[in-house]
């Protein structure tokens, strides 16, 4: 991966870079899962789902970002988009269960007509 601003080389999946500090843009093609750290399972962990939405946001807020450039700003607002509907769906049962069996390649619709 290459920083946006800096050009510097850093990690795959780092959201921020190492040598200028500046947020990079989320990763596209993410899992819900993959996007909160947590294994791709439909048993999950309420509290550390909870707790991982939290860390998340704290780190990637808006709020954090307030006086940053305009990029920076909209950026973080991505990440908090992706996080929040990550979330919001691992959270409900349900909609975690149809979450997992779209990512398997079941479309639900198909299976109710």
């Amino acid at each position: 991966m290459i920083c946006w601003q800096c050009h510097s080389t850093m990690a795959v999946g780092q959201l921020f870079c190492p040598e200028c500090q500046v947020l990079q843009p989320p990763r596209p093609g993410l899992s819900h899962f993959e996007r909160l750290g947590l294994p791709h399972l439909y048993r999950q962990d309420q509290s550390k789902l909870a707790h991982k939405h939290r860390a998340l946001q704290r780190q990637l807020h808006p709020d954090r970002f307030v006086s940053a450039d305009p990029l920076v700003r909209r950026l973080s607002v991505e990440h908090a988009t992706a996080i929040n509907d990550a979330f919001r769906i691992l959270k409900d049962p349900l909609q975690r269960a149809f979450y997992c069996l779209t990512l398997k390649g079941v479309n639900i619709n198909d299976e109710r007509s």
